[in-house]
């Protein structure tokens, strides 16, 4: 299961992460929208199980202090697209459609008995990134960790900003330079904070 939710419910100023803001009204538009989703995704997984079958699933979450761990990264591109040519309207519509769940946001009883689920078991687990491990390991130097966390970050970030332009009617060769443009700055920046 992704963080990812359907639609963006609520243009955050000032950030692309509601996860980053102090929004509250944003924040629980997108709790609301990422629960209904929740409910289809159960909803849909529980047609398809075999009577007895187990469901198992994995995603992103928020650790006890409320922290999705890539933060940092969320500030970084937004702190990018602010230094772009961008239109206001542009950064405004640069919202990323993701909302990470709580573990107690996983744990609904009364939906589970609607899909005849029964909860075996929950946890909340840390997982290292195996690249900044190999980093301070000395594995990899500093401008190979900074270059493949660059890639890493575009992998998942780029549609969203790649959208945002599309949909603000930018040309289809504007849209390509300032994407390159963006992540080069985002690697330029990152030299400063590992």
């Amino acid at each position: 299961m992704t963080i990812h939710i359907v639609k963006t419910p609520y243009n955050i100023s000032a950030h692309c992460d509601i996860h980053c803001t102090q929004d509250l009204k944003g924040q629980q538009a997108f709790k609301h929208q990422a629960y209904l989703g929740y409910c289809d995704f159960l909803k849909c997984r529980s047609l398809e199980l075999i009577s007895g079958g187990i469901l198992i699933f994995i995603f992103p979450g928020v650790n006890n202090q409320g922290k999705c761990g890539y933060e940092g990264s969320s500030d970084l591109l937004y702190k990018c697209a602010q230094s772009l040519a961008l239109t206001s309207k542009e950064l405004f519509n640069y919202t990323f459609q993701s909302y990470c769940r709580s573990l107690d946001e996983c744990i609904d009883e009364k939906l589970f008995n609607e899909c005849s689920l029964d909860l075996i078991t929950l946890s909340l687990v840390f997982v290292e990134s195996p690249l900044y491990k190999l980093w301070q390991t000395q594995q990899i130097t500093l401008d190979e960790f900074l270059h493949l966390n660059t890639l890493s970050v575009r992998s998942w970030s780029e549609p969203t900003f790649k959208q945002t332009l599309i949909h603000n009617g930018r040309p289809k060769n504007d849209v390509s330079h300032l994407l390159d443009q963006f992540y080069t700055l985002y690697e330029k920046e990152t030299q400063e904070q590992p």
